[in-house]
């Protein structure tokens, strides 16, 4: 039996034409699952992007032939959405806290909403109980958390997120002791798909299946689980939205070759693309900033949907001395010869008007 795991849709989070690109790609990953014959999807949490619903997003999960396993995650109310899901027959909503649980042929799956009122570990050695008197030859457990530690390697992770119910490797100890396959499909981070393994236990972080910041800039992408080898494969679609990122550092001396760079990075991309421009650095006059917003907008809005992001945080300065663009044209020349990524460059030019910033 396979499983398409996905998480974090967050209908309602943005404007109506984002939105559709929301449900886009949501339907695309339905379709992707009637096509290859997957009948089962796992959605760990956050259907919604705030505690309301809207009913009209109930013919989304209309598609009988599909199965539903969900839980709420931080963002959603968990008696709404059971309200939402409550006449849905293809729909297993996990309401109850701490835990429930559902066998599905061999496989026995538990669904945790989100509460952050309980410990992990607690949660889970009591799921690890069940799950080691149970006769299931398989587990799927669906949690809504934040991944933390060494041992999951987000160290670096949102420090806001990882107040929301945060899970350390110990957490994992009772779940990994009783040596049981089990597959961990989890919710909350949506920056780009995770995956760790330790002995039985599977554990997966598909992230968003929408971009909903500059910092989502990964492929969206899914899991799917097969049941009958307890293993899963990542899987990208290239007709899903996706977000482009491009940071420049301008300077007076390359405006011209900024809004090259910036029209040549990102025109080449397709409709449903959505695009995240951060500007920093000095200029003398900031009227020109305007004047390459306007023309990359312009030629954006031809054949795209989504309007672009402006993170702009550029300076005005008045003087420069003659030999600070002769560093800057040294930078550009050796990061060129040496195939140096271009957001180095980039810093490396910031520090140079730091420097100078500093001696004056």
């Amino acid at each position: 039996m396979r499983f398409l795991h996905i998480s974090d849709l967050h209908f309602g989070a943005k404007d109506e034409t984002e939105n559709q690109f929301i449900i886009d790609n949501f339907v695309k990953i339905q379709e992707y699952a009637t096509k290859n014959k997957i009948d089962n999807i796992i959605i760990s949490g956050d259907i919604f992007d705030t505690p309301d619903i809207n009913t009209k997003y109930r013919e989304l999960f209309s598609n009988n032939k599909l199965n539903y396993f969900v839980i709420p995650g931080n963002h959603d109310n968990n008696d709404n959405l059971r309200s939402f899901f409550i006449e849905m027959n293809n729909v297993t909503y996990f309401a109850n806290n701490p835990y429930s649980k559902k066998l599905v042929g061999n496989i026995m799956i538990y669904g945790a909403p989100y509460n952050n009122s309980i410990k992990p570990m607690e949660l889970f050695a009591e799921i690890s109980k069940d799950i080691n008197s149970n006769k299931s030859d398989r587990n799927i457990l669906i949690v809504h958390g934040s991944p933390v530690g060494v041992d999951f390697g987000m160290i670096d992770a949102d420090r806001g997120k990882i107040n929301y119910f945060p899970i350390h490797f110990d957490d994992l100890l009772p779940l990994i002791y009783i040596k049981k396959d089990i597959y961990m499909a989890m919710g909350h981070f949506h920056k780009i798909f995770r995956n760790w393994e330790f002995d039985q236990l599977k554990v997966c972080m598909p992230g968003s299946i929408y971009p909903l910041s500059s910092k989502e800039v990964e492929k969206r992408s899914f899991s799917i689980y097969d049941s009958e080898n307890h293993s899963f494969t990542r899987v990208a679609l290239d007709d899903l939205t996706n977000l482009i990122f491009k940071y420049i550092f301008i300077s007076p001396f390359d405006v011209n070759n900024a809004l090259n760079n910036i029209s040549n990075s990102i025109m080449k991309t397709t409709p449903i693309n959505k695009a995240v421009i951060s500007m920093d650095g000095y200029i003398n006059d900031l009227r020109k900033i305007d004047e390459i917003k306007e023309k990359i907008n312009t030629l954006w809005s031809k054949k795209h949907k989504i309007p672009i992001e402006w993170n702009i945080n550029v300076t005005t300065i008045k003087s420069l001395k003659p030999e600070i663009k002769n560093i800057l044209s040294k930078i550009d020349e050796e990061g060129e010869k040496n195939s140096v990524p271009e957001e180095i460059i980039s810093k490396a030019k910031k520090l140079v008007f730091e420097a100078y910033k500093g001696t004056k």
